[in-house]
């Protein structure tokens, strides 16, 4: 663990969700840096895996997200 994500600026990133067995179905959720959660309108729907991997669970189907782009911070 590195102190580097608590002194990180307040970027937003933006990933895109793969439906783990649909790799056509894609969603847009964003990801605080420095954060190891990902939320949507301010509630928390995922988080990162121990590897640093961003995983997001909704009911019984896990979404696996792909980091697009990055924004510049609000």
């Amino acid at each position: 663990m590195s102190s580097q994500d608590e002194t990180a600026p307040p970027y937003e990133y933006i990933f895109a969700l793969r439906h783990s067995a649909d790799r056509e179905t894609r969603l847009w959720w964003r990801k605080r840096k420095g954060k190891g959660t990902i939320t949507i309108d301010d509630k928390s729907i995922g988080g990162l895996d121990n590897d640093g991997n961003c995983v997001v669970a909704s009911g019984s189907v896990v979404y696996v997200c792909e980091m697009e782009a990055a924004l510049v911070p609000k």
